[in-house]
């Protein structure tokens, strides 16, 4: 007889009655275990969910194998999905029971033979979950078509260069804002389209610098595995072979995942390492990082292109103007361009025009408006994609909000940013002003980042409907969910940086001793639970 695994608890209503007990058994277990995304198969055939959501084991049946894992496929097949969904699953042919009368049994309850799903890949399965290297590798942004032309020939050119082995390394620099991930984005999309797909890493903010170090190589490892099949088994073998590798050092990591299976496969074209954010790490780290991509570039006969990313930053050329990297690298200022920001606002401003259907005041959108904001800019794409944002939300009307804008007056593009940053804030009614700053010093303590929409609510004593109120106002500068079960997360970190600075956020400051004991009185309301909320129960309290 099928059983289940007593170990797992789920109400008594999953399995509901029936005049047929065991075909319900089999369709409520296929209705509940339908995404197969966090299932794994214990030692005794049950099935461990890490997410979650409960999951029901499949039922057994007397002669099929139990082992927590089948054997990887001979030859590896390409994966297109990075979530590791369904895709990542394979039917398999079940093998005949050893007691003829156990089909003759599911046979004439109707359930016929049921395959049975194994996993693909241990190895890259590892390197995917240890980290959360999906939550590290989201959707890149992209440079505005007809922007940054000069950049992206560079670059797109140095990764294309097999040949040369005197600029393994190359290092794109330049001011907060301007638009290197972008830039970034775009070539790794380019080298995509081409057949040429490399690896990126993005410096984490809402992660420490510690998981950060430990993710970096992980990622790499994985997305290479990922996009270039003729190294896929070499590094799916390193990790099943040695699974405490993702706690290893950087350099064994970098050694057993990267250059090995490089060197043991056959690559048609250079391979493109992408590190955005490497100034966000330690000096020491730093240091470490670059060393060992000099070393690799200079004793490894491999068509590597290593490209890092980051502001202006005083250790990262001191690091490389030490003599071990003589001839590995070569360097890129990102400069700021009136002309490209004007390209971006002329297009995105009539964008916003057409799609509110309306004609607009010449006065609205004019040669003369258009000046001014590229004046403002200063040829910093940041302040233009967020005054993009300010302008095109639908639920307020841009004419006001670039008549308030326009009324400041700009000086550069700091001062600009910053009085954007203001004006956002400001726009806020009066009435909710300490609900703001309350939930501001929040999105700024790193030890409550994730924490979901209903939590904050509970946490700051307001009523959603309210907290809404407030977000609505803010979604130029914040990512805000659809749903409470949803984090809020800055677009850009130099929103983060002008809160926490009282010389350029004045008002809204949001740090100091009295926003900390504020706060601190919300936890403690918090934990008396005066506030109700039926999806927020004691524990879910305390966890976060």
């Amino acid at each position: 007889m099928p059983h289940f695994s007593r170990r797992l608890q789920y109400e008594p209503g999953d399995l509901k009655a029936s005049n047929n007990p065991l075909r319900t058994a089999f369709e409520q277990w296929e209705m509940i275990n339908d995404n197969t995304s966090g299932r794994h198969y214990g030692l005794r055939g049950c099935s461990v969910h890490y997410g979650s959501d409960p999951r029901l084991p499949y039922p057994l049946v007397y002669g099929l194998p139990r082992t927590p894992y089948f054997p990887p496929l001979a030859s590896p097949v390409e994966d297109d999905d990075f979530s590791g969904n369904r895709s990542q699953w394979v039917p398999i042919p079940s093998p005949s029971p050893t007691n003829i009368y156990i089909r003759t049994f599911f046979t004439s309850h109707g359930l016929g033979a049921k395959h049975i799903q194994r996993r693909r890949d241990i190895g890259l399965d590892i390197l995917r979950r240890t980290y959360f290297l999906d939550s590290l590798s989201g959707s890149a942004v992209s440079c505005h078509p007809g922007t940054r032309r000069e950049a992206l020939s560079v670059l797109s050119a140095w990764a294309s260069d097999s040949a040369s082995a005197t600029s393994s390394i190359l290092w794109l620099k330049g001011p907060t804002g301007v638009g290197k991930s972008a830039i970034l984005g775009t070539l790794t999309q380019r080298l995509h389209a081409a057949g040429r797909p490399g690896a990126g890493f993005v410096f984490c903010r809402q992660q420490s610098p510690q998981q950060n170090v430990n993710a970096l190589f992980c990622t790499l490892a994985y997305q290479l595995a990922i996009n270039t099949p003729h190294i896929r088994a070499s590094i799916s073998r390193a990790v099943r072979l040695n699974p405490g590798i993702v706690g290893e050092t950087m350099d064994v990591q970098l050694q057993e995942l990267i250059l090995r299976p490089c060197r043991n496969g056959i690559l048609s074209h250079p391979l493109v390492l992408v590190i955005d954010g490497l100034d966000k790490f330690t000096y020491n780290v730093q240091r470490e990082i670059l060393t060992l991509f000099g070393n690799a570039a200079r004793t490894q006969s491999l068509p590597l292109r290593i490209l890092i990313a980051s502001t202006l930053q005083h250790p990262i050329a001191e690091i490389l103007a030490d003599s071990c990297f003589h001839g590995l690298w070569r360097s890129f200022d990102v400069e700021r361009s009136l002309e490209d920001v004007r390209l971006y606002l002329w297009a995105e401003l009539a964008r916003i025009q057409g799609s509110l259907g309306f004609s607009a005041p010449v006065s609205w959108f004019s040669t003369h408006v258009l000046d001014a904001l590229v004046e403002a800019s200063a040829g910093c794409f940041l302040y233009a994609s967020t005054l993009i944002r300010f302008l095109a939300d639908a639920d307020f009307s841009p004419m006001k909000r670039l008549a308030a804008i326009e009324s400041f007056p700009f000086r550069n593009a700091s001062s600009s940013l910053d009085r954007l940053y203001t004006q956002i804030l400001a726009a806020v009614p009066l009435s909710m002003r300490v609900s703001l700053l309350a939930f501001l010093h929040i999105l700024t303590t790193k030890d409550f980042a994730g924490l979901p929409v209903y939590h904050l609510e509970q946490l700051l004593r307001i009523t959603p409907r309210r907290f809404r109120r407030i977000l609505r106002h803010l979604r130029s500068v914040l990512n805000v969910p659809p749903s409470a079960n949803g984090s809020v997360t800055v677009h850009y970190i130099s929103f983060i940086d002008f809160l926490i600075d009282p010389a350029r956020s004045d008002a809204f400051c949001v740090s100091g001793a009295e926003r900390s004991m504020h706060l601190v009185c919300c936890i403690l309301e918090s934990l008396t639970y005066t506030h109700q909320n039926p999806r927020v129960n004691c524990v879910g309290h305390i966890s976060w």
